[in-house]
């Protein structure tokens, strides 16, 4: 990974949030959950919200969204005292406290990456990479999404649009984009090899991009063709 070309990066992404956080727009969210993640972590940045309360917000809508959108394989048990304990500290990493789900495909400690299927059992000895960061940066991993099986498809059956539960998410990232579209957090990881993060955010009325190949590291993540795989993020669409 060429760390230039993420210093290069760095000022666009800064100068992004900082013009979110500058307009002088009116929010619609009454509910935290309803926060897009420049504006629920400018929130807890502000004082204006705690992880806690973010978290609760979304618990409380996966549970309440969960039954017809099946965007989860699991939840993390952890994620609110997790939560809780950042809710005490001054916040200072960019996404502290906020809740990422995390694609089924991508290993997070002590949890099964199924990709989809019953062959893998055996829980991750260590987080990929890319969930390394996330944590570092104070995010808060609150799930496992679904996936089309092995990531080799584009509509992962498992999950409903929640536009219209009668419709498919597509894939393989369909549980992150379903997760997005639903309100039940406001960032999720997937990966795209010929399109899964675009596909699915096309489906469900999300963001995503596929980000420059080698520029995220995929150690820890299954793969399925290693010249053409890229992790990367889907936004809700939302500041």
């Amino acid at each position: 990974m060429s760390q230039s070309r993420l210093e290069w990066a760095q000022p666009f992404v800064t100068a992004a949030v900082d013009a979110v956080r500058a307009a002088d727009v009116a929010t619609e969210a009454v509910q935290p959950w309803q926060l897009g993640l420049v504006d629920a972590a400018c929130a807890i940045h502000d004082g204006a919200l705690t992880p806690l309360e973010l978290v609760e917000s979304c618990l409380g809508r996966i549970a309440e969204t969960e039954p017809a959108v099946h965007a989860f394989v699991s939840v993390a048990e952890e994620a609110r005292a997790k939560a809780a304990a950042l809710s005490v500290d001054r916040p200072e990493a960019a996404l502290h406290g906020v809740p990422v789900a995390i694609k089924d495909l991508i290993d997070v400690a002590g949890t099964v990456t199924a990709a989809g299927t019953t062959v893998f059992t055996e829980p991750a000895a260590q987080d990929a990479a890319v969930v390394t960061r996330i944590r570092e940066a104070g995010g808060i991993v609150i799930g496992k999404t679904h996936t089309h099986e092995i990531a080799f498809g584009v509509s992962t059956p498992q999950s409903r649009n929640p536009w219209d539960t009668s419709k498919m998410t597509s894939g393989s990232s369909g549980g992150s984009a379903a997760a997005l579209a639903a309100g039940q957090v406001a960032a999720a990881l997937g990966t795209d090899t010929g399109g899964s993060l675009r596909l699915p955010s096309a489906f469900c009325g999300t963001t995503a991009i596929k980000p420059t190949h080698g520029l995220l590291p995929v150690d820890g993540i299954r793969p399925l063709a290693w010249s053409h795989d890229v992790v990367g993020h889907h936004g809700s669409g939302r500041p």
